[in-house]
Parts: structure tokens; sequence; C-alpha cells
């Protein structure tokens, strides 16, 4: 039976969360233009989606990044085995997809193929084209409107893309082109480039990001290849800024009806300041925050035992949960740092007994060797990528981290800042500083959540279908 991708309709499903994540993160574009001192290998897809899972809300990827992301596609490829399958099935991972009719996913590389999208020719000629799309078929068929699924907004992308470069031109006139943060010093260049894609864009708005590779490519042909280089990580890096961006903000706005929030997962650039909720002040934090170890060689076991930290009917589930609405207790002021500590701890020790019950004694240690982060995800706190590390074993109680490097997007963060910044100046406990200005170096990936006051009449500039 056909599934038809119909905005308008509605299937009444039962919802545990009111945010979803864009995950920008997880672009196929972005590993191969990484971005300078974030190391996004090909297992920080795997990784990512864990840590969402252990930590954070639902997720919203393109379908575009299932297909061309070497290791989403290899996943998708083990059919039943396949971690993001599993997770689409159960409504956690929602793909966002650009076909109307989810039958017609399967055919979704050659219709992209056809109109010139980035790598997608690769995909009919290479590998296996005949299993990725039986694999694409199944996830079709997986795939529920509003559930586990939705449309692309039914804007022109390709606008949406102009008008935001549109937006940094005058950025770049009011402020200089110092504000965009780029290594290189080329303003010549970088502007001559902004403006040969904007021309473009207003004649054909077909495959924006693209044809800015493709332009920025050829211009760069007659560079020395040092300077090539630098503006090519420059220049692709906030291309996909900007296709991160626009996807968040109209999927923010189009979701908005329903009570959905969304965040949008990339680098945080100095780009789109405007565009951010963020105070310019300084603020400090409490040290030490609630924090909650990532067992390690989760990836080994198998995708059910992960979905089930995703199910509040389960043990770790409901565990989950609970530590979720008691961390934003925490942040509206009713516990202390201390009471905070204590139920991440708790949620440490379901973590800590589920991964148990599905390893032997002799992997457990390794097991649960941590990545540290603050939890959860959707507190849109932006960390270093490969920050500190500790041994995490079972009734640990000693673990601590200075303090954040950045943090935008939520105002009761912003609340929780200044409820610590009181009790500083009462003595009380020791925090970290941590400069929330615009105008900071930032190498950061964060959970961006727009000012709606500003995106709304941007967004409205975009041609709609």
């Amino acid at each position: 039976m056909s599934k038809l991708m119909d905005p308008a309709r509605k299937e009444p499903v039962a919802r545990a969360a009111d945010t979803l994540t864009y995950v920008g993160t997880l672009d196929d574009q972005v590993l191969q233009y990484p971005w300078p001192g974030i190391p996004i290998q090909e297992n920080f897809l795997i990784d990512t989606i864990i840590d969402h899972v252990l930590f954070g809300m639902p997720m919203l990827i393109n379908d575009g990044y299932l297909v061309n992301h070497p290791l989403a596609r290899a996943d998708l490829l083990k059919g039943k085995e396949s971690l993001i399958l599993t997770l689409v099935q159960k409504g956690f991972i929602k793909v966002l997809t650009r076909v109307g009719d989810l039958d017609d996913l399967k055919d979704m590389p050659r219709q992209m193929a056809r109109v010139g999208v980035g790598s997608f020719p690769a995909r009919i000629t290479e590998d296996d084209p005949k299993r990725l799309e039986y694999a694409l078929g199944e996830l079709g068929d997986s795939l529920r409107p509003h559930y586990n699924c939705y449309r692309w907004p039914r804007v022109d992308m390709g606008d949406g893309f102009a008008v935001l470069i549109d937006n940094i031109r005058k950025s770049i006139k009011q402020k200089g082109f110092a504000s965009l943060g780029f290594a290189s010093a080329n303003e010549t260049f970088v502007q001559r480039q902004l403006y040969r894609i904007s021309n473009r864009l207003a004649k054909d708005t077909a495959a924006a990001r693209t044809h800015f590779e493709t332009y920025l490519n050829e211009a760069a042909a007659d560079l020395p290849n040092d300077e090539a280089a630098v503006l090519r990580t420059d220049l692709m890096g906030l291309a996909n800024e900007i296709y991160h961006f626009n996807f968040g903000i109209h999927m923010d706005r189009l979701l908005r009806p329903d009570g959905l929030k969304v965040i949008t997962e990339t680098r945080l650039s100095r780009a789109f300041d405007d565009l951010l909720s963020v105070e310019e002040q300084v603020i400090a934090l409490p040290a030490p925050l609630p924090l909650v170890g990532r067992p390690g060689l989760v990836t080994t076991l198998d995708p059910q035992t992960l979905a089930a930290i995703i199910d509040p009917t389960t043990r770790v589930g409901s565990a989950k949960v609970t530590f979720q609405r008691l961390l934003r207790k925490f942040a509206q002021g009713e516990y202390t740092v201390e009471e905070a500590q204590d139920f991440a701890q708790q949620y440490e020790k379901a973590l800590i007994a589920h991964f148990t019950a599905r390893t032997t004694p002799r992997t457990l240690k390794v097991a649960v060797t941590a990545t540290m982060i603050l939890s959860p995800a959707l507190m849109a706190v932006g960390l270093p990528a490969g920050g500190p590390t500790t041994a995490l074993t079972e009734g640990a109680s000693d673990v601590t981290m200075g303090g954040l490097s950045s943090f935008v997007g939520e105002p009761w963060l912003m609340r929780v800042a200044q409820r610590y910044r009181r009790r500083k100046m009462a003595g009380k406990f020791k925090a970290s500083k941590v400069p929330l200005s615009p105008h900071l170096e930032r190498a950061l990936l964060s959970n961006i959540r727009f000012n709606r006051e500003v995106i709304d009449p941007i967004a409205e500039r975009v041609k709609t279908f």
C-alpha cells in the first residue's frame, strides 16, 4: 500500500518528548570537510547515535545522510541487525525525507543523481546498488508519517540556503570580515565566492550546496595548494553550517504547531551569532556538574539492548526518564549540585546494570570504561570533542569536571547559571567562569536553539511550494 507523506495528515501517536534534535553532525559532507579541531571520523556517527540514546532526545536525520554517510549506509545494509533501522522502528530516529511517497524511498538515490546532488551518483554505480535499494525499501516500509518520519519542509530549501548567505553578507558589511572567524584572511576571495553563489541561486536554487562546492573548487584551483586548502575548509565548513541551520530553522517552524521544539546539532559558528538565543555576558557555572559515564564498547552489543534504553517501560528506560525529569528540576533550582550528582549516579548504576546483564564478566571492566559527557544532550551544551575521560566502575562517586566550554540556547540554562552565580557570591562553592561572548573562538559542537523572533522574519523570506 502506498504511504503518502501528506504534511496535513496526523497520526495519533503517543509522544514522550517535546524536543527533537536535528543532527547536522551526521552529515556526510561534514565527514568530507571536517571542522578544524573537531575530530569527526566515521565512527563518530554510531557514537553520536549511542550518546543520544543514553542521554538525549529523539533525533531527526536526513534521508540523504543515511544514504551517503559510509557508516550509516553500512549499518542499513545489515537489515534486521541495523541499529539505525531498529531505532527508526522504535520512533527514536525520525527520518526527514524528500520523497512524497515512502514507496519511492528506494529510488531516491537515482532521483537525486539525476538532478546532480552531491555524491548521489556514486551510490548508483559503486558497491551494490541493488542491496542499497532493498535496504531503503525496508526503511521505507518501517516509516509512519508524523511518528518516525517527516517530509522536508514545504519551502524551497535552496532558496533558504540563499537567504542565509544573504544574511551573512549583510553581517560582514556591518561587523567586518573578521566576524566570520575564518582562518583565511583572503576577504576578496571569500566575498567573491559568496557573491557568485548568490547570483547562481537567484536563477536556480537546485542543489545549492553542491554548486557552492563546485564554484569554490573551480576558483581555488588557481591558488597555491596551502591557501586553497584553508579556504576550502573555511568555506565548506560555512556551507555545511548553512545547510544545517537552514533545516533546523524550517523544521522548528514546521513542527511548532504540534508543540515540538527542534534544536540543531552542528558547529557553533560566529557567522550565525545573530540567530541564536545567547546573551553576551560572563556567567559562573557550578563545579562539579552532574555527570554520567557513557559505557564503552556498547557498539558490540545488539541493537535491541540499546533500544531498551529508550523504552520507558523497561527498568533502564524508566531510569533515563527519571534522570531527565530530575535534571530539569535541578535546572529550575529545585536541587543542589550534590543532589543532582546523586540522581545522575543512580542513572549511571542503572546503565551499568543494564549492560552488565548483557556482557560477560570478562568484558565488563572494558565495557564500563567511559567517556564523560554532560548529561543529557538536550541541555544544548557544547563540549570539545574528545573531552575528558575517566575509568568508571560500579559505585563510582568521584566524577567531576571543572566547568563547560560554552553553552547556548536554553533559557532555563541561563537561570541555572545565574542561580549559581548568586551562590558563588555567597561563597558557598567554587565555580568556573565561562564567557559567552559571541566573539570568542569556538571550535565546538553544540545543540543550538534559535531565537524565534530573529529567525521567523528570515524564514518568511524563503519561497514556499
